[in-house]
């Protein structure tokens, strides 16, 4: 854990190495190539899985499978999300996240229980761990719910929820302040991020 970027696309990555045996490279080199182009691949097959939770997200909504079969095809077919999926940035993951998310709050919305909860606090912290720019949508999820079914034990579950995730956000900010000294959870925001790319030419499109 730093400040300068929250863990875990770099983790992914990391895993990627680990799952191909790709040995570590510099920028530019055949081995940062090699788990470039893996992570492309591992980044698209999760892209399709995005498609199919859309899907069945879709189902849950309009309860048409024809038009949730419609809806999955224009989002998998998007021309704009290809660039995305085939670059070294979290926005497909990203993208990923959010249609999980929606998923298991519509799930929850319609049959609350326990383990939608579960699910969702994980979606949650995986969320944040992700990109902090997430960081306020698990907020306001758990208080949606307790609005929108007004039972006891649903907003004793929310109220649990929220407190866990930010507890897991308190932990993350503390952690940076005993060992960087920064009182917060991120000082690289995406602009600089992007800043960083165009600097060093970093290689975020995959190779072809």
């Amino acid at each position: 854990i730093n400040p300068f970027k929250t863990p875990l696309y770099g983790l992914s990555i990391y895993t990627v190495m680990k799952l191909f045996g790709d040995q570590p490279g510099l920028i530019g080199s055949p081995e940062f190539t090699r788990t470039t182009r893996h992570l492309m691949l591992v980044q698209q097959l999760l892209a399709i899985v995005g498609v199919i939770i859309l899907f069945k997200l879709a189902i849950l909504i309009t309860k048409s499978p024809n038009l949730s079969l419609m809806v999955a095809l224009l989002h998998g077919v998007n021309l704009l999300n290809l660039p995305w999926e085939r670059s070294m940035l979290t926005e497909s993951l990203g993208t990923l996240w959010v249609i999980t998310y929606t998923y298991l709050m519509v799930l929850i919305l319609q049959k609350p229980k326990f383990r939608y909860f579960f699910c969702l606090f994980l979606i949650s912290v995986l969320g944040f761990l992700l990109r902090p720019a997430l960081i306020l949508i698990p907020v306001m999820g758990p208080i949606f719910i307790s609005v929108i079914i007004k039972k006891s034990q649903i907003i004793k579950f929310s109220a649990v929820l929220l407190f866990l995730y930010l507890s897991v956000i308190w932990i993350f900010i503390r952690l940076n302040n005993l060992n960087w000294q920064y009182r917060g959870i991120q000082i690289t925001g995406d602009i600089n991020l992007l800043g960083k790319v165009l600097q060093y030419n970093l290689p975020i499109e995959s190779v072809k």
